[in-house]
């Protein structure tokens, strides 16, 4: 737990604290039948501390859970003059407590409210206390806040000198990773048959996406196996799935033909549609993990516990992309989950493990494995749905060509 979360608990018991002290003393004044307003009178200084202690600490508990800053000052640690002055306002503030308390009392004496009158006298010494321990609380904010920041640094510097030595020392895992069936070698004679809910052509919208070669032939078969391993778990033709989507437009028919960024397979089902990344990283006996800025993938040897591929820096493609698709249902008004997930396939040397990876925006990463088993929980698209078929005909004109974009004209 942060330095700040802990203050803001401290800060909330105190103020706790606060309220129960008002409540009390409003309580005692009730069931002793005083008239408040008389009392007032002959006791103006006692009732005008009481107004002005709950105010100021109400004010000033607001302000420091606003700002999420409990102290004096950014710059400020223990010094005698703030000590000094700390302790005599609660000096002060202990007086005038004092002699709050003690009236009560008096009032109450002949009320026949013992348990109440003991309540009261024990703020004699909770009063000041519950005012000492906060003031000191203060008073070391900066102090533990620097410390914080401290090991943070520390934490941050050592972190960075052990990932060095795994990046220096990296070398390709030297073993298989989990074998799936669905390796790239058991799909090459696999044929897709296009079904009436199959949509687009899988990688096809690559070929002018300013990849590399290598990348561009990559993410091809990645699709295309995907595809495959959809088509033998027949959810090609239990749900509808366009291939390589390009985002649509905000606000009007047909793609995005500004940003031309795309999504390698919507998959739609009853309930829900499902924004597919697919990744097809080389694999082994590694476990996929996040650095701790949370911007880079890298692959860690199961064996060395080195890295066995440089750092691969996510994408916000995915995160912007759920939007978008969100965005134009919400626009259509359709009422459908919008689910992204970026999906790992295997390598001939089969799949790594997934250690909490998620993708900017929160997306999780999960196995081509997991991604059947959600699947297989869904319910078939209904293709005779009044909103399906808005979907349908709606995603079908923002699927990439041979040249590498939706083809888009403007009939205004």
């Amino acid at each position: 737990m942060s330095v700040g979360q802990k203050y803001k608990i401290y800060a909330s018991i105190f103020f706790a604290f606060v309220v129960f002290y008002g409540g009390l003393f409003y309580y005692s004044l009730k069931v002793g039948n005083v008239n408040i307003f008389s009392l007032f009178n002959d006791n103006f200084l006692l009732f005008f501390f009481i107004i002005i202690f709950l105010f100021r600490k109400t004010k000033h508990y607001i302000k420091k859970i606003k700002n999420d800053f409990y102290g004096p000052s950014k710059y400020s640690d223990i010094n005698i003059f703030s000590l000094i002055k700390s302790m005599l306002s609660i000096f002060i503030y202990t007086l005038f407590n004092f002699g709050a308390i003690q009236l009560l009392v008096t009032l109450l004496e002949d009320k026949n409210y013992p348990t109440l009158i003991k309540i009261l006298e024990a703020q004699y010494i909770i009063f000041p206390l519950a005012l000492i321990i906060w003031e000191f609380k203060i008073l070391t904010y900066a102090r533990n806040i620097k410390k914080e920041e401290i090991q943070i640094e520390r934490k941050k510097h050592l972190k960075y000198a052990e990932n060095m030595e795994k990046y220096t020392n990296l070398a390709k895992s030297k073993e298989n990773g989990l074998m799936t069936g669905y390796e790239p070698r058991k799909l090459q004679q696999v044929m897709i048959k296009s079904t009436p809910l199959m949509k687009g052509v899988p990688g096809i919208g690559l070929s002018g996406s300013g990849f590399s070669e290598g990348n561009i032939k990559s993410g091809a078969l990645g699709e295309l196996n995907f595809a495959k391993i959809l088509q033998q778990n027949n959810f090609l033709d239990k749900f509808a799935t366009h291939w390589s989507a390009q985002y649509p437009s905000s606000f009007s028919p047909g793609p995005d033909n500004i940003s031309k960024a795309d999504i390698d397979c919507l998959i739609i089902t009853k309930n829900t549609l499902f924004l597919i990344d697919i990744k097809m990283y080389s694999q082994g006996n590694v476990t996929w993990k996040i650095l701790d800025n949370n911007k880079y993938i890298y692959a860690e040897d199961n064996i060395t516990g080195n890295f066995a591929y440089k750092p691969t820096k996510m994408s916000q493609n995915m995160s912007k992309a759920t939007e978008r698709f969100k965005s134009k249902l919400d626009l259509l008004g359709v009422k459908i989950k919008v689910q992204p997930y970026v999906v790992m396939l295997p390598t001939d040397r089969g799949i790594g493990n997934i250690e909490n990876v998620y993708w900017p925006g929160n997306i999780k990463c999960i196995s081509v494995m997991d991604m059947l088993a959600i699947l297989e929980m869904e319910k078939p698209f209904d293709s005779k749905n009044e909103d399906a078929m808005l979907l349908d005909s709606v995603f079908k004109w923002v699927l990439k060509d041979e040249s590498g974009s939706a083809p888009k004209f403007d009939f205004n």
